[in-house]
């Protein structure tokens, strides 16, 4: 299912409540023989990681980038980040969604973590001038309209999964909500969207879109890798090999596959225990997925060989081919319509205009 995060990169309220809604996740890119992709494009509530190489590539909006940028390469531990006409962003006011984009895309390197930082960042800079506009037109959100928000996405079964899978406040989420409860009165206001979506329209588009929301099958997987090098020789490759053997003995003995993970693995997904998450077939590289689909639950595989080295992997689950239900993608088929309405060139128009008037000033 082609599901899009819509507005990623323009403001960070909309595009963590994307996630809660259940909408598919973009990738934020990867880097070549890098195995872990910091960007997943699956429709299921947490993404795989790890060092397999999705083959699908992202169509991304065009970022918005306020100038002049940040002098610094890293964003600092503590501290003021930036200062947004006179209002100073610190640090503090991005750790929620820094964390929370943390869990999503777990076991990335550090190098694609910092630049999910700065995307962040400047999203809360978006929103801390969009949010003086709504406070220029009098824009303002109640705790009925919350509670009501709130209510509705509780009822949806795809943020129950993503909920308990990530640890998700209620706190957190009500922050989520209001912030994009306020940016979507802000765009109807600015461009005269008052539309309301009913569950007719929300019907109709999944019955004439139907095979938009058939699932593919999918497995469940761990593994552990031991990387091999391009400049690695034969004796390197075989020491390598012996050893992963040597770990396969000791899990066939009844040693436990993820304390063998966490202690062995040279992937990033060590940390978790080699989890990968759920995956489609073909986002996994041919060699890996034709291992994994051809196993049963719960079964170990013998050593085998990628183009990023040795691995061992275990079957954890099996999700078969079908169709998700009408309350599964309610929400995203309603974001969805109400994303129509408005197309993100206009936004990033928009923005742009903003952006050219505030004045902004990185503090690192």
């Amino acid at each position: 299912m082609k599901l899009r995060l819509l507005f990623f990169v323009i403001i960070i309220s909309i595009m963590v409540f994307a996630l809660l809604s259940g909408c598919k996740r973009d990738d934020l890119g990867s880097q070549p023989n890098d195995l872990t992709t910091a960007e997943k494009t699956i429709d299921t509530p947490v993404p795989p990681t790890g060092e397999i190489v999705q083959k699908e590539s992202a169509k991304s909006m065009p970022s918005i980038v306020p100038k002049p940028a940040p002098k610094g390469d890293k964003i600092p531990e503590s501290g003021p980040l930036a200062k947004v006409n006179g209002k100073v962003i610190k640090v503090e006011d991005i750790k929620d969604e820094v964390e929370a984009m943390k869990k999503v895309l777990k076991g990335i390197p550090p190098q694609e973590a910092e630049k999910i930082k700065k995307q962040i960042l400047e999203s809360t800079i978006h929103f801390t001038i969009m949010q003086e506009e709504t406070e220029k037109l009098g824009i303002k959100i109640t705790a009925q309209e919350i509670a009501s928000k709130m209510g509705e996405i509780m009822r949806d079964q795809n943020y129950k999964k993503f909920a308990a899978q990530m640890g998700q406040s209620e706190d957190y989420l009500k922050k989520m909500v209001s912030k994009t409860l306020l940016m979507e009165k802000l765009f109807s206001r600015v461009f005269n969207t008052n539309f309301q979506v009913t569950d007719k329209h929300i019907n109709d588009y999944y019955q004439k879109n139907k095979e938009e929301f058939k699932r593919q099958p999918k497995v469940k997987a761990s593994h552990i890798l031991l990387k091999v090098a391009p400049e690695d020789d034969e004796k390197t490759k075989q020491g390598k090999l012996t050893k992963l053997k040597s770990v396969l003995e000791k899990i066939k003995k009844g040693g436990d596959f993820v304390a063998m993970a966490k202690k062995h693995s040279q992937c990033p997904s060590s940390a978790s225990g080699g989890d990968l998450g759920e995956f489609t077939k073909d986002m996994m590289v041919k060699e890996f997925s034709e291992i994994v689909f051809n196993m049963k639950k719960g079964q170990v595989s013998e050593v085998f060989k990628t183009q990023f080295g040795y691995h061992i992997a275990k079957v954890t689950g099996i999700i078969t081919a079908g169709y998700s239900t009408l309350d599964e993608v309610k929400q995203f088929i309603k974001n969805k319509i109400l994303s129509q309405r408005v197309k993100p060139e206009k936004i990033k128009e928009y923005m742009d205009k903003l952006l050219k008037s505030a004045q902004i000033e990185y503090l690192f």
